[in-house]
């Protein structure tokens, strides 16, 4: 899973920009409602508010570094410290996922994710109540994160 999008992101703008197909495949989680424009009408848009091309320039770029982002951390980070990042990205974003989900984001199996979940509990940097995560000690779970690049 390369990430999970939010009401009012927006999707699929590469092949918008060169007419090739999607480079990932998108699944909707729970009943959406989706908007889409034509090539040509973005085109048409684009050639007549500048502003727009800042924007979609700067969108660009910052999945570019997001995407960059996620292969340096299924390179350089073991799944322990990946599952601390995206616990802590998950608070910040009062998001809750299950294992499976989990476990597709950070790029391995649900089995292992349970498995560095129960490490970080015995650790003392999370408690698991009735199946929830409950974050007891956010520096800990930092300082994992913090100690590979």
């Amino acid at each position: 899973m390369l990430r999970v999008m939010r009401p009012g992101e927006s999707f699929n703008e590469v092949p918008l920009f060169d007419g090739g197909p999607n480079p990932a495949t998108v699944i909707a989680l729970e009943l959406t409602l989706l908007y889409g424009i034509s090539q040509e009408k973005m085109g048409h848009i684009l050639s007549r508010h500048p502003r727009v091309v800042q924007n979609v320039l700067r969108l660009f770029a910052q999945r570019l570094r997001y995407l960059v982002s996620l292969v340096e951390d299924l390179s350089f980070r073991p799944v322990t410290a990946r599952v601390a990042k995206l616990l802590l990205e998950q608070e910040e974003q009062r998001e809750k996922h299950t294992q499976q989900e989990m476990a597709a984001q950070v790029g391995t199996v649900r089995e292992v994710v349970g498995r560095s979940l129960k490490g970080l509990e015995a650790l003392g940097a999370i408690k698991m109540v009735h199946g929830r995560v409950v974050i007891v000690n956010r520096r800990l779970l930092e300082e994992l994160v913090e100690s590979y690049p």
